[in-house]
């Protein structure tokens, strides 16, 4: 992250996780999404309340 201005943080974050790079929006996202995290926990690690992605279910990479 940059930012033009000094003492400047990042303050929250959303992970998007789609079958096909057209989905990787917020209102699309039709694996996973985080929602907005702004109070992340100590952990780096992100959380999901649904489970995991079924088996060969297809991940899409932005290009």
């Amino acid at each position: 992250m940059t930012s033009p201005g000094r003492g400047r943080r990042q303050s929250a974050y959303r992970i998007l996780v789609a079958t096909t790079p057209d989905r990787l929006t917020p209102s699309r996202a039709d694996v996973w999404n985080s929602g907005r995290v702004t109070h992340p926990p100590r952990s780096p690690c992100a959380t999901s309340s649904g489970g995991p992605p079924g088996p060969r279910t297809p991940i899409a990479r932005p290009s």
